[in-house]
């Protein structure tokens, strides 16, 4: 019926980092709701019908929303999901014993800089030292680490190898992000692609994922780059992309850049997700 592939729940948009390039996956809602259980249940049930087995989780900061976070690791904690949590991690701490019971997760941890000046003026929280102590800690778990490392011109440029090598020595994967921003002001911060891979000798492309992502293949090693599917690509891509985001109230967030949602009915999730491609069709 479609090629969604994946879910990706944003569980709200508070976060304790202050990141100048932040955009909420669209979603900018302060107040925080409760889960329907009945609802994660339906949307859970889809899932395995249709052999949808991709979870993505973000915020804001999902740590800050431990119950609904540990509601959807626990309901989806057989093994057979691949679920990846994106966080700055500065609250694994208070939760390691929990997180030590789950099957793998694939942890994309946000580290922009290794140095505490640049730290501060890209997040505008000193918290370095933390964030460096909470992946040692998390290197000890069972679970897998992805570094997102967005790429930022008079900024952290001059450190992507040295952000890259840091990955390396802790087997961390090496992922770079770009810039996306509309305001004018930030535009000047933009790294490109090729800029990224300028820093990096011979490198070159091996693979492109509908979602943006890029494989690179360099001589000092292989990395990725990934772009916000609103910025260098058109909104044609967002059609291919085959991961489907949901708001905290388990609702259908079908274009990062508009605010109206498709109300996800659990008693009819399938109905409910062809409304919300076919409305995605119309705006193309």
């Amino acid at each position: 019926m479609n090629n969604i592939k994946g879910i990706r729940f944003i569980l709200g948009n508070r976060c304790n980092y202050q990141c100048f390039y932040c955009h909420h996956e669209g979603y900018f809602q302060k107040k925080d709701v409760a889960f329907d259980t009945e609802k994660l249940e339906a949307i859970a049930t889809y899932m395995e019908k249709n052999e949808i087995y991709e979870i993505s989780i973000t915020g804001g900061e999902p740590f800050l929303y431990w119950e609904k976070l540990s509601q959807i690791l626990k309901r989806f904690d057989s093994g057979k999901f691949h679920i990846t949590l994106n966080t700055n991690l500065f609250y694994l701490d208070k939760y390691i014993d929990e997180i030590k019971k789950f099957h793998p997760i694939e942890f994309h941890v946000n580290v922009s800089s290794l140095h505490h000046e640049t730290h501060y003026q890209i997040t505008g929280v000193h918290t370095l030292n933390k964030i460096i102590s909470n992946l040692q800690l998390l290197k000890k778990t069972n679970h897998l680490i992805c570094l997102n490392m967005i790429a930022l011109k008079d900024m952290n440029e001059k450190e992507l190898i040295e952000l890259y090598q840091f990955c390396i020595e802790n087997q961390f994967k090496p992922r770079f992000l770009t810039l996306y921003t509309e305001d004018k002001k930030l535009i000047s911060n933009y790294m490109s692609i090729h800029e990224i891979m300028k820093i990096f000798p011979e490198s070159s492309i091996q693979k492109l994922y509908s979602y943006g992502r890029y494989d690179i293949k360099s001589k000092i090693g292989n990395y990725e780059i990934v772009t916000c599917l609103c910025g260098e690509h058109d909104c044609k891509r967002c059609i291919k992309n085959t991961y489907l985001h949901l708001t905290p109230t388990l609702d259908i967030k079908y274009c990062m850049k508009k605010e109206e949602v498709i109300k996800l009915e659990k008693e009819n999730v399938e109905e409910s997700i062809t409304k919300a491609i076919k409305r995605m069709e119309m705006i193309l």
